[in-house]
């Protein structure tokens, strides 16, 4: 798919996000390898085409302690019970990181009219 959409647009710039961690992962080594090994591709994409594509890191703003504890944690509020969907904290967050990822790579310019 990005080279689709650098050969089909030589202006595009293509941002790669990785999969945060899951819950999942803490029961089911097989699903953290494969996120990992997917990320790993995601990187190794970013690096090839480096001017054109950039790695969007979401593991640092998204951290997922693998369980809810009881009383809930700053971490773990980002997380839906399942541990597997975002809670609307978490979706909240992954905004206002792209916002701030794009507006730093230049890619989105701010004005005073905008806001989050």
């Amino acid at each position: 798919l990005v080279k689709i959409v650098l050969v089909g647009s030589f202006n595009a710039i293509v941002g790669l996000m990785t999969i945060p961690a899951t819950g999942g992962e803490a029961h089911h080594e097989s699903v953290r390898k494969r996120r990992a090994a997917t990320n790993q591709k995601l990187s190794e994409i970013s690096r090839r085409y480096h001017h054109r594509v950039f790695l969007i890191d979401t593991n640092a703003v998204l951290p997922n302690p693998g369980h809810r504890p009881e009383p809930a944690t700053p971490e773990s509020e980002l997380w839906d019970r399942d541990q597997l969907h975002f809670s609307p904290k978490g979706s909240a967050r992954l905004g206002e990181f792209l916002y701030e990822t794009l507006v730093e790579r230049g890619i989105i310019h701010t004005t005073s009219s905008n806001t989050i």
